[in-house]
């Protein structure tokens, strides 16, 4: 098991080394507790924030690849966490969103989503 999570980790990282630098500053960190909230429920290695980390990519995943089920569950539970945040953060996050989606389209091949959450 060990072995195969370090393969995991190895094509991943191969995988982001590949793409173009992720440059997109923080929404603020009320909005960056929600999101982190609910993709470590989702898969523990949940890491949106380090773009070098080996589940960088598959941690967005967890965000952009929608649905199914379990994808429309994350998205209210982080929309509801949000509401406790201040409204510019909101704002940011609702700005970078579809810009992030873009990048995200454009340096990933395929869904590399768990197999139990593709459609």
């Amino acid at each position: 098991m060990k072995f195969a999570t370090a393969i995991v980790a190895a094509a991943v990282a191969a995988i982001a080394n590949a793409q173009t630098a992720w440059n997109f500053p923080p929404e603020g960190a009320c909005v960056a507790a929600c999101t982190n909230t609910v993709g470590k429920a989702a898969f523990p290695m949940y890491d949106d924030v380090n773009s070098e980390g080996p589940f960088f990519l598959v941690s967005l995943s967890y965000y952009f690849n929608v649905g199914t089920p379990q994808s429309d569950v994350r998205n209210t539970q982080r929309t509801i966490c949000m509401l406790g945040c201040l409204d510019a953060e909101v704002e940011a996050y609702h700005k970078s969103t579809p810009v992030k989606f873009a990048w995200y389209v454009n340096n990933v091949t395929g869904d590399i989503r768990p197999p139990g959450e593709r459609n």
